[in-house]
């Protein structure tokens, strides 16, 4: 409930310092998706864009150094390594976008289309579909075919990557966004990121086929799955 409820009763906690810094470094980094007008005469701007998009890519150096190799990797494990490679893209392109030198080429273009699907897909949402996997078998007291997963974990981040990448390439060389037809220099790339893409959604028929009939027939879970 909200208003006189629950949520209403409970008063906020104070933010942190690092917490209203790091919100006020968000909003700054997040207008280079948005707008590019006045950008070149607020230098005061540039050090926070730039700051938000090199800390991108640092939680996935930061991550892949914490990860201990395991004998036998698992579903999970192979979609977490995916979601490195992505995020550190992610955040690599970004400084592109941050800077105003190469953002007045690159604004509005499709390789802001590219690095906030990395971002965005390619960090947030892999790391979802790892954690449906890690968590699959307290949900439903059953266990995924691992196999099965793990060729899902390949095949999602070999076909994402196969269509996100060539859209950098597209913005690179002038491709705006929000059109609706392109001239025919584009047009390779864009077949080839198409085609990947009809490839990328057909990788979640084996995600919900694996999910649905392990949480009817699969074998039961241990105690420590």
């Amino acid at each position: 409930r909200v208003g006189g409820g629950v949520l209403g009763a409970v008063p906020a906690p104070p933010l942190h310092p690092h917490q209203r810094s790091s919100a006020a470094r968000s909003h700054t980094a997040g207008r280079r998706h948005v707008d590019l007008v006045g950008t070149a005469v607020r230098p005061d701007l540039v050090p926070d864009r730039g700051q938000g998009a090199v800390g991108a890519g640092l939680p996935a150096c930061r991550a892949g150094a914490d990860v201990d190799p395991p004998g036998e990797a698992a579903a999970p494990l192979v979609l977490a390594f995916g979601w490195l490679f992505n995020f550190l893209i992610g955040g690599i392109t970004g400084i592109f976008l941050a800077d105003v030198a190469t953002d007045i080429h690159l604004h509005d273009t499709y390789f802001v289309v590219a690095h906030f699907h990395y971002t965005i897909v390619g960090g947030a949402i892999f790391a979802l579909l790892a954690a449906v996997f890690y968590w699959f078998p307290k949900f439903t007291g059953r266990m995924y075919n691992d196999t099965l997963g793990k060729v899902f974990a390949v095949w999602v981040t070999v076909a994402f990557n196969a269509t996100f990448i060539p859209l950098f390439w597209a913005g690179m060389n002038g491709m705006n966004r929000r059109i609706g037809d392109y001239p025919p220099a584009y047009e390779g790339a864009n077949k080839f990121a198409s085609v990947w893409a009809l490839i990328l959604g057909a990788s979640f028929l084996l995600f919900l086929g694996n999910l649905i009939y392990s949480a009817i027939w699969g074998p039961k879970a241990g105690p420590n799955p």
